[in-house]
């Protein structure tokens, strides 16, 4: 048996980037910043989006917003100049805005 489950919450590093598939599949890309209680450096995780999800974070999830994400790790590798690269990414598939709702005053 094994797991792949990852949680996270954090702040949107920046705003996130939107682009559709071959087949018109909506992906977004962000980095979420996590920071523990005694660090003075955050960590940084790029997330990926899929679908429905994809439209409403590329909308919605600007720069310093408050994030809590459920997902799994992914790793990629690409192979350059004889190099071996390799990232991580987090694919979301559960995530809630924290910050409260703006509110607007008629006045």
């Amino acid at each position: 048996m094994s797991v792949n489950k990852v949680i996270l919450v954090g702040k949107c590093g920046n705003d996130p980037t939107l682009r559709h598939t071959s087949n018109r599949t909506p992906v977004a890309n962000i980095r979420l910043a996590t920071q523990e209680p005694n660090s003075n450096e955050p960590e940084w995780h790029n997330l990926s989006f899929f679908g429905g999800k994809a439209e409403l974070v590329g909308r919605y999830g600007v720069k310093g917003k408050t994030l809590y994400i459920e997902g799994k790790l992914r790793t990629k590798g690409r192979i350059a100049n004889g190099i071996e690269y390799r990232t991580s990414e987090v694919v979301v598939s559960e995530f809630r805005f924290l910050d409260p709702a703006p509110t607007h005053s008629v006045g």
